[in-house]
């Protein structure tokens, strides 16, 4: 009789959860859709770039439409690293300065 209690108690406990459950796949099934949507818009507007650096409609599978894909991708990986190479210089000049500016007025700053 106990066995039959706790399980109804762990049923019971389960379908209160269940909602709960739910909404967190869906969330996560949310955002993966997400990802997969702005990877795909961004191949997309690659593409078109391409297509107009040529000026007429040319097949995926041809060898200088992949040439010019292959360039594109690239250039884009060296402009985001140079975006983050710039927000790390910045950063470093900003705590920097910090540093400057506490050593002068003598007051302790935290370090992070």
């Amino acid at each position: 009789m106990k066995k039959i209690e706790t399980r109804q108690k762990d049923i019971e406990f389960k379908m209160g959860k269940l909602a709960l459950w739910m909404k967190e796949l869906k969330d996560r099934q949310e955002k993966k859709e997400a990802v997969v949507r702005a990877a795909q818009e961004k191949k997309d507007i690659l593409i078109e770039e391409v297509r107009q650096h040529f000026g007429y409609v040319v097949s995926m599978k041809d060898p200088k439409f992949q040439e010019m894909m292959e360039q594109k991708e690239k250039e884009a990986k060296k402009a985001g690293k140079e975006m983050k190479k710039k927000v790390r210089v910045e950063k470093a000049t900003s705590k920097a300065l910090a540093q400057a500016e506490a050593v002068s007025t003598g007051k302790e700053i935290k370090m992070e």
